[in-house]
């Protein structure tokens, strides 16, 4: 009698016809496992600690019976072992496309195993084999009993002598695969693991590149790796700058984590991300952490130097560095001077540079042209012994051309309401005066409205520069020049620059798109109690720090968002702890009116003199007429509403605005003599404005906070 077979896997007696010597219900289970570990998933940077559920059905892959999986991100997965052979646990990283898998993931695979394989160091994961098994390509490596160094700071910054000690543990492994030629090109927190001994060791080669005989496989201006980790010339796809400096930044961004608990840039997008990696410099560690020691912070920085010439050069300098930190030496690096500062500072701010260059050649020219009038002067006055300086038919010109300002501030008012309309998309022009249709993120204009704000903005400028050739030829030939002379050329050039500043934006923003913003929660928390405290400065602040290359419109707009949001969720709260307009600081105050006394006597002292009387109404003047113009923007007229309440706040301060200016005219009625002259708008009524703004701007200010509050 023949014997029945039985079903290796569930020992079930076989049909006469079961295919490849196993049940049809086990054959139909591997069939599903085998498609389950050939699915293709592009996930990156998983952590063991998702993916750790065990293999309840005993599966095998060649020599190695798989326990569990452990990880699984962009290129392969990674598995849990039993070698049968040698009866050890190991790690099986196969290809993650399976015999699906293309040529290029192929080489890399290939080039992850031998470029590990040729490492033999304490600190780097150690290959056992590398092979290929049914179609399907693998490498076993060791199983480091422990967790990823991502895993470690998942709770918070790690103290800053374990930090460097990682670091530096990191670094001469590091340094080792430089000596043999072999650069990581992906050093991330993920890529490093903490065995039970608390030794870190290097994983995941999957990018490495061999500087001797390249393997070809990363074309020209590609980006490989992980965005908030590459420096600055991967980020760039420079590929022939990428060197041992390129892995040095990546262990700086790792030291930048630990200390902080955040890499040095992350956005909303990887794109956004890039962009900050070549052209934002980091926060400093130190305002994320207040016990990153300065030492540290330093060799932190100089790791992420956007130049590679300026970090260190080696992995092994960065760790020579880290163990004089951690004996208590004097470190070699040195924080940036003022003069890098600036240097870094205005490398990212192309515009600043021109607006530098364009005004110091402007001032070469000025004092060129102020020189050549004092030349026809002198030469003018040996011809004429009897020529006197005093007003003439100059300064009437310059007179004439001056009363042009307020048409000139008119049309580049208009211009810069057309572009503010097109730009946050408004459908009102009534919604210019509404702060939440104000509070939308600007989108760029189109081309023609660019053209026409640019050309308004080269008119006014040559205008300014037009009025300032006149004032210098005025004041050499017929001596100084009004004081108002002065503020309309300042004016209308910091006019002309502004709306230039502003199409330039516009035209960035059209090209590069708007930079995406990601906060973190704790840092949002923090915005949000401020904003429920009242204190709307202080979450400005807060988003500053967060975002170090955000300007005071954007942290504005920002805040103002987050205040809607804030009031919809807690109206109660956030009603009760607004400022009232009584709330008051009279320090703030009492110091102000002090110093105004001060500036308006000195004033005076050197001026030609006036009547007293006549000095107090023009200060009271200019100082009720600005009160009067910033009055509706501010809690000195709470409870109005711009949107539905304009028309209240007109009625009430335009005739406040207009008494303002009438007292002067009223002052010289009374309080000259008849035969006495001055000018209607003179210096007194000028320090009453910015006086006024000032008192204002110092009564409704919440003063310096206590440390620890």
């Amino acid at each position: 009698m023949t014997e029945a077979k039985t079903c290796p896997q569930c020992g079930k007696i076989l049909p006469a016809d079961a295919p490849a010597g196993v049940c049809p219900k086990c054959l139909l289970a591997a069939g599903l496992d085998r498609v389950g570990d050939e699915r293709i998933e592009q996930t990156e940077g998983s952590s063991s600690a998702d993916q750790t559920a065990p293999i309840t059905t005993v599966r095998y892959f060649g020599d190695y019976e798989l326990l569990r999986e452990i990880a699984r991100g962009g290129m392969g997965v990674v598995y849990q072992a039993r070698q049968v052979s040698l009866n050890r646990i190991v790690a099986l990283k196969m290809i993650l496309s399976g015999e699906l898998a293309g040529q290029d993931d192929i080489e890399r695979f290939r080039n992850e195993a031998q470029a590990a394989a040729n490492l033999k160091h304490p600190n780097i994961v150690a290959i056992h084999e590398v092979g290929q098994h049914e179609g399907r390509y693998y490498f076993s490596m060791d199983y480091v009993e422990g967790q990823s160094l991502a895993d470690v700071i998942q709770n918070g910054p790690l103290p800053a002598q374990k930090s460097a000690a990682y670091v530096k543990t990191i670094a001469e492994a590091v340094h080792f695969a430089h000596q043999r030629g072999t650069l990581h090109r992906d050093l991330k927190p993920q890529n490093v693991l903490v065995d039970t001994n608390d030794q870190p060791l290097i994983t995941d080669f999957g990018l490495a590149k061999r500087v001797a005989g390249g393997s070809g496989l990363t074309a020209t201006g590609a980006v490989l790796g992980t965005p908030s980790y590459m420096s600055p010339e991967q980020a760039s796809g420079r590929q022939a700058d990428i060197g041992p400096h390129s892995d040095v930044y990546s262990l700086g961004a790792i030291l930048y984590e630990l200390l902080t608990g955040r890499p040095p840039f992350c956005a909303a997008s990887a794109v956004a991300t890039l962009r900050q990696v070549t052209d934002s410099p980091p926060t400093a560690p130190h305002k994320l952490n207040h016990d990153v020691p300065q030492d540290l912070e330093t060799i932190c920085l100089k790791c992420l130097e956007k130049s590679p010439h300026v970090r260190y050069h080696s992995a092994r300098e960065l760790a020579e560095e880290l163990g004089r930190f951690l004996n208590h030496e004097p470190i070699q690096a040195r924080p940036a001077s003022a003069v890098r500062k600036a240097e870094s500072w205005l490398r990212r701010r192309p515009w600043a540079i021109t607006a530098i260059a364009s005004l110091v050649v402007l001032l070469l020219v000025g004092v060129i042209y102020f020189q050549f009038q004092q030349n026809l002067l002198l030469a003018h006055q040996q011809s004429h012994p009897r020529y006197v300086r005093e007003a003439g038919d100059r300064m009437d010109r310059l007179d004439t051309w001056t009363s042009f300002f307020s048409i000139v501030f008119l049309v580049v008012t208009a211009g810069h309401l057309v572009y503010r309309k097109k730009s946050l998309r408004l459908t009102d022009w009534r919604q210019l005066f509404d702060p939440t249709a104000l509070l939308a993120d600007p989108r760029p204009v189109s081309t023609t409205i660019r053209i026409v704000c640019g050309a308004i903005g080269l008119s006014v400028l040559a205008y300014a520069l037009f009025l300032t050739a006149m004032a210098i030829e005025t004041y050499v030939w017929e001596g100084p020049v009004r004081w108002f002379h002065g503020v309309a050329v300042f004016g209308l050039a910091w006019f002309g620059l502004w709306l230039l500043v502003r199409v330039g934006q516009d035209y960035r923003q059209a090209v590069y798109g708007r930079p995406s913003r990601q906060i973190d929660p704790a840092q949002l928390g923090r915005m949000r109690e401020s904003l429920l405290a009242g204190d709307p400065v202080e979450a400005i602040r807060i988003y500053r720090k967060a975002v170090p290359d955000a300007g005071r419109a954007e942290a504005g707009r920002f805040v103002g968002q987050l205040a809607l949001k804030v009031e919809a969720d807690d109206p109660e709260r956030y009603a009760a702890n607004q400022p009232k307009p009584w709330q008051i600081n009279w320090r703030a105050v009492g110091i102000c009116l002090v110093i105004e006394a001060i500036v308006v006597l000195a004033i005076w002292s050197v001026t030609e003199p006036l009547p007293l009387g006549l000095i107090a109404l023009d200060f009271f003047g200019g100082w009720l007429f600005a009160l009067a113009c910033i009055a509706p923007g501010t809690r000195i007229a709470p409870g109005m509403r711009f949107k539905k309440n304009w028309t209240h706040r007109l009625i009430i301060f335009s005739p406040v605005a207009c008494f303002g200016l009438m007292i002067p005219v009223i002052g010289r009625e009374f309080v000259l003599e008849p035969n006495a002259s001055y000018s209607m708008f003179d210096w007194p009524f000028i320090a009453g404005i910015f006086c006024s703004v000032y008192l204002v701007a110092s009564a409704f200010s919440r003063g310096r906070r206590v440390r620890g509050q």
